[in-house]
C-alpha cells in the first residue's frame, strides 16, 4: 500500500539495493569473438563509479588463448534521475594463456 499513512508494512521500501551491477559481454577484437563478464558499480565509501571486466577469446593463436582484464574507474558528470552521464578512462591488459595444459 502507499500514500501517506500506510497501514500495511511495505518490503519494497526497506529492501537493500545491491551497490554494484554484473552482466555478460559478446565482443570481438582483431577478428576474434570473445565472451566476458563485467562488474560496476558505487559504494557509500567509494562513490567515484568502479569497473571490472574479465574475458576470453573464443579462437587462439599459435595454441595459446588471448585472454583480457579490463580496470577503469568513472566520474558522472550528469546525474538527474535515472539518467547519468559519465566519463570513464582505465586500461587493458591483453595477455596469452596456453589452456591446454593450464
Amino acid at each position: 500500500m502507499y500514500g501517506e499513512r500506510p497501514e500495511k508494512y511495505d518490503v519494497a521500501t526497506e529492501s537493500p539495493v545491491m551497490p554494484f551491477k554484473a552482466g555478460l559481454g559478446f565482443g570481438m577484437f582483431s577478428g576474434m569473438f570473445g565472451l566476458g563478464i563485467s562488474a560496476w558499480g558505487t559504494t557509500e565509501d567509494n562513490p567515484l563509479p568502479l569497473y571490472i571486466s574479465v574475458g576470453t577469446f573464443i579462437e587462439s593463436i599459435f595454441n595459446y588463448t588471448p585472454t583480457y582484464i579490463n580496470l577503469g574507474a568513472g566520474f558522472n558528470f550528469i546525474e538527474t534521475g535515472r539518467i547519468t552521464a559519465s566519463v570513464n578512462d582505465g586500461s587493458s591488459l591483453i595477455g596469452l594463456i596456453d589452456l591446454h595444459t593450464f
